[in-house]
């Protein structure tokens, strides 16, 4: 369980330390590229929450889906019909 402690005269919670072990415990995620884009999401946004968590400020991140996607390349059955299309 998750728990927080609040300092007098500071309205944001204090990680206690347990949590604190937990969090670090936990650490990253590998976001792996060849993963469907939804699960590179998730994995990329509890990547940024854990570093906004380390750093005390928020962090933005973006899955490697979402950056100029490249272009796919073209199936066994695409590249034979292409190169003996003569256009004629």
């Amino acid at each position: 369980m998750c728990t927080t402690t609040l300092v007098a005269g500071c309205a944001t919670p204090t990680p206690s330390t347990t949590n604190a072990k937990l969090v670090n415990q936990l650490g990253e995620v590998p976001v792996y590229t060849k993963a469907p884009c939804w699960m590179q999401r998730k994995w990329t946004a509890h990547n940024a929450a854990f570093k906004s968590w380390k750093k005390g400020k928020p962090v933005a991140m973006k899955a490697p889906c979402d950056y100029d996607e490249q272009p796919k390349p073209k199936s066994m059955f695409e590249s034979v019909f292409s190169a003996n299309s003569t256009g004629s």
